[in-house]
């Protein structure tokens, strides 16, 4: 039974009446951290995830919940949990035993578990080795491995580090894995790609991927002993580092073999890294690659090899995500000016159908649609842009040659990794006009 200490006078539902969901979203937005000699919850804790309705009720009283003390939490099964240590906050011994004892009351039924470290510093890894290791053994010592599904670290180079070692027998089911590195201060060593390694390989089950932030973990070559298998693994987004050499995204692609993928992400790689990669790379390595994301891209010199449209010759979709045409476009003032929009004409390109736009370049998208569309067989079918950045007639000219569609827009440079999540498609011709006529009318 979960006792809990509420403000009487506005309380409104009888505390024995509460669900799970309910309570578990009231963790969620908890005003602040729990307090009470009895309380059983040490640190901020916070789930998600968790029915809409409940979550809804939780949000919309938040007065209700003075403080939250629990006593007894074994009847709480929580699909989500996160667990955050801010800046400054220390755990003593005592601490972290009731850190353990609550996870392991609420890995009942557990599916997602997140962690996340912030305000440390360069060495805050060895200085505090100790609580890092007893949280990873705790936790994972106590989760059911048949139920946790989705894990996100989100700390200080954690991921690089051998305590993720201990936690590899209990991740078999595990079906989204994300990892993220929130400083840029850290030297990489190429030595913790071996504890990736070895981490990743107890994920069997293993379908989304997502690995981002200021250091990442570099094989010291492309041969077999470095090679990650993933054969699940259907989604990959790798966000990485804008000081990466080359020659590091290379070695990092090609020892990630997964010929299942269908979608792939990557944020901050500038053409010579793609090239890279494409020479270098067997063009059987993602057979199966319909959708291909392609953000943050900043201008230069060099323009995609050949061998990148042999790569990647089974992408249907290309998605441009905060990275305007630059991928295909270049900045020397002696290159052609249809240098960019010849380069999605290319035959070896044939399978490409939907193109998805968020920039405000009219002129290069109407190259692009217009010469894709002269070709024989692969024609471009649907194009995805965020609509208030065109003019009526720019839409309307083209609706004429291709499917629109509405894209939504986002504050965020980093998309996220679910190509459709964000995209809804456009209405067809009445509802079409109603959305022109809200767009403000400018000249092509």
């Amino acid at each position: 039974m979960a006792l809990i200490e509420a403000n009487e006078s506005v309380l409104i539902i009888p505390i024995q009446t509460i669900p799970n969901e309910l309570l578990a979203a009231i963790f969620k937005a908890g005003a602040s951290k729990p307090s009470g000699h009895c309380c059983d919850i040490p640190f901020p804790c916070i789930a998600s995830g968790v029915n809409h309705h409940w979550r809804e009720v939780a949000l919309s009283l938040p007065t209700i919940w003075t403080n939250i003390v629990v006593h007894d939490m074994k009847p709480l099964k929580l699909p989500t949990l996160c667990l955050e240590r801010s800046s400054g906050s220390t755990w003593s011994h005592e601490q972290l035993l009731k850190l353990r004892h609550v996870i392991g009351v609420c890995s009942v039924h557990l599916e997602f578990l997140e962690f996340i470290f912030t305000g440390q510093g360069i060495n805050a890894i060895d200085r505090q080795a100790d609580w890092v290791v007893t949280i990873f053994l705790g936790i994972f010592a106590e989760i059911d491995e048949s139920t946790l599904r989705s894990l996100r670290i989100n700390g200080v180079g954690l991921f690089n580090w051998p305590p993720l070692l201990f936690s590899q027998p209990r991740v078999p089911s595990l079906t989204s894995l994300h990892l993220k590195i929130d400083r840029q201060d850290i030297e990489p060593v190429n030595k913790n790609w071996a504890s990736l390694k070895a981490f990743l390989s107890y994920c069997k089950c293993l379908q989304e991927l997502v690995i981002e932030g200021g250091v990442l973990p570099l094989p010291r070559g492309t041969t077999s002993r470095n090679t990650i298998i993933l054969t699940s693994l259907r989604s990959m987004a790798l966000r990485w580092p804008y000081k990466t050499r080359s020659k590091d995204f290379s070695h990092f692609i090609r020892c990630l073999k997964a010929p299942l993928l269908t979608y792939l992400e990557l944020v901050c790689v500038n053409r010579s890294d793609l090239n890279e990669v494409a020479r270098r790379s067997n063009l059987g390595i993602y057979p199966a690659l319909h959708t291909l994301r392609l953000g943050c891209c900043a201008p230069g010199p060099e323009s995609l090899c050949p061998e990148f449209y042999e790569l990647f010759s089974s992408v249907r979709e290309l998605q441009l995500a905060r990275s305007d045409q630059y991928y295909f476009s270049s900045s020397d003032s002696s290159a052609s000016e249809m240098e960019g929009s010849l380069a999605l004409t290319q035959p070896c390109w044939p399978a490409l159908e939907v193109l998805s736009y968020d920039g405000c370049d009219f002129g290069w998208l109407h190259d692009i649609v217009q010469l894709r569309s002269s070709l024989q067989g692969g024609l471009l079918r649907r194009v995805r842009v965020i609509g208030n950045r065109f003019s009526r007639v720019q839409l309307e000219w083209l609706k004429e040659w291709v499917t629109l569609e509405s894209m939504a827009d986002s504050d965020s440079g980093l998309l996220p990794v679910s190509p459709i999540a964000d995209l809804v498609d456009t209405p067809d011709a009445e509802d079409m006009w109603a959305l022109l006529d809200e767009l403000s009318l400018k000249d092509v």
